[in-house]
């Protein structure tokens, strides 16, 4: 039976990663090993419930109407100007909502049994960023979620996880939902 040290577990609030923390985290517990949490702020769209909840902790603020007329909408503004004053708040409510993330995944790891957490929130692209730092932290395994597109779904849409599975220099352990019956 393989022995397990170190173990990297991407997380981006959704479901599909949740139930690869699940199963990463009871794999940690039984092998004694450390977890790598990993949230990749990308270019993936925020669901509005995980936006909800970030702004229900206080770890993002929208702006009220006003204030986002004003920030985004000057007529003397440039487009190119607006497109980076929004880059900017979608930054920082990305990275507020992945250290979120990040500490709901840490309360659950500890949670179950889990000894010692690392977290790490990065930017880019998220498969690459996942590969990269499973060989920054010398993982012997990544565990992650997938939403488990097939036929025609998979082919429009790329699938982090498939990308992960191919690059990693580790085993990657690739969680799918479960299929209705």
């Amino acid at each position: 039976m393989p022995m397990y040290k170190t173990i990297l577990i991407p997380v981006d609030g959704s479901d599909h990663a949740n139930h690869g923390l699940e199963i990463g985290c009871a794999l940690a517990d039984h092998y004694g090993a450390t977890v790598v949490l990993v949230c990749v702020i990308g270019h993936q769209k925020v669901s509005e419930d995980l936006l909800n909840a970030a702004i229900a902790e206080g770890v993002a603020h929208p702006p009220s109407y006003r204030q986002f007329a004003e920030t985004f909408m000057d007529a003397d503004e440039t487009l190119a100007a607006q497109a980076q004053n929004q880059g900017r708040l979608a930054q920082r409510v990305g990275h507020a909502i992945a250290e979120y993330v990040i500490r709901e995944g840490q309360a659950y790891s500890e949670d179950q049994h889990v000894r010692k957490v690392t977290p790490v929130v990065c930017n880019g692209d998220p498969a690459e960023q996942i590969v990269h730092q499973a060989e920054l932290q010398r993982a012997d395994l990544i565990v992650m979620g997938s939403r488990g597109l097939e036929g025609l779904d998979a082919l429009l849409h790329s699938s982090v996880s498939d990308a992960v599975h191919k690059h990693a220099a580790c085993p990657c352990i690739v969680c799918y939902p479960a299929k209705e019956r």
